[in-house]
């Protein structure tokens, strides 16, 4: 019944024009059954979005999504979140294309790879896939299992793919992929660094990336290189364990670049109060050391901040457009409340 459902969705497709959008989550699609809807959109010409969330699709499932993908010039955005892809699936995609010298032909621009099994083998398949699709600007990760090894080679083949021009990412989701800091970190650093590099977006989110002994250790060297890039102007490390070590580090980032509008350091470990401040104080005066910054997000630090007179100053000072600093007050009485 589920297979007489896609054929007709399929032949419907094949028919209908002017529709742009096709919604098939959660449609439990099981491997050769999406076979007719591949086969269906492979040269339609109106279908430019495609969502397959929550379908375990498989390898034969992919395989067929990379012959629609070389053939088709208008789908632009696909979701195969949440669908058991492996490193194995992504290779039978890109298996799928056939004509790897045919680079930049993919007119691909967003991928949702979220939720899924791939691993800490799997850095070379989605380096691959990058370079197969030169158009790709958005790209999420996030709940997948790379891990610092899969994390380090992705960078690496990312940063050869910057080298020579073959990538035009501009967001990187990497949420919640159980990256620690060791040489993860470094080799990130020297990505960002690069004047190449077309990164706008980085999401870091629920990362331990300050989980050496070292004092600084390499969350150091990638705040340190920041300093040097001109492309990211938003960066979120919600929940990544950045510490009070890391405030100097943060603050001679924050001096120094001039592109980055956006900073999200929510739920961290900066709860010593003056370390705190001195972020702020980076944005105070009538010439402050950052005037690019838009929003900054340090709320639910765990910091006991004083409603004092220092404070009062900073905030009276401020020059920034939006900042959270919510559930990081020590609350004495009912006045301090108020």
């Amino acid at each position: 019944e589920c297979y007489n459902m896609l054929v007709a969705t399929a032949l419907t497709f094949q028919k209908i024009k002017g529709i742009e959008e096709l919604d098939l989550t959660q449609y439990l699609i099981n491997g050769v059954y999406i076979q007719p809807v591949i086969s269906a959109i492979k040269f339609n010409e109106h279908i430019q979005r495609l969502f397959l969330a929550n379908n375990p699709i498989g390898d034969e499932g992919c395989y067929w999504l990379g012959t629609m993908l070389r053939n088709n010039k208008h789908v632009c955005e696909i979701d195969i979140s949440n669908c058991k892809i492996t490193n194995r699936c992504l290779r039978m995609i890109n298996e799928g294309l056939k004509n790897p010298m045919m680079v930049n032909s993919y007119y691909l621009k967003k991928i949702n790879l979220a939720s899924n099994e791939l691993n800490e083998n799997g850095g070379t398949e989605i380096a691959r896939f990058l370079g197969n699709f030169g158009y790709l600007q958005w790209l999420n990760l996030c709940k997948n299992k790379l891990k610092n090894a899969g994390f380090r080679m992705l960078m690496e083949k990312y940063e050869e793919l910057i080298n020579v021009g073959r990538t035009n990412l501009d967001t990187l989701i990497i949420f919640n992929n159980d990256i620690r800091e060791e040489d993860s970190l470094e080799v990130l650093g020297r990505v960002v660094e690069n004047s190449r590099c077309t990164l706008k977006c980085l999401v870091l989110s629920e990362n331990d990336l300050s989980s050496s002994n070292l004092p600084n250790g390499y969350l150091s060297y990638f705040f340190n290189s920041l300093k040097r890039n001109t492309s990211l102007v938003e960066i979120l490390m919600l929940n990544c364990n950045i510490r009070n070590d890391n405030v100097d580090d943060i603050c001679n980032m924050l001096t120094e670049n001039k592109k980055l509008e956006k900073l999200c350091l929510y739920n961290n470990m900066i709860d010593n109060p003056t370390k705190f401040l001195k972020i702020l104080s980076v944005f105070c005066g009538p010439n402050p050391r950052n005037n690019t910054l838009k929003e900054l997000d340090l709320s639910k630090n765990k910091c006991k901040l004083s409603i004092n007179d220092e404070f009062l100053k900073i905030i009276k000072n401020l020059q920034i457009d939006s900042l959270d600093i919510s559930q990081n007050f020590e609350l004495t009485n009912t006045a301090d409340a108020e």
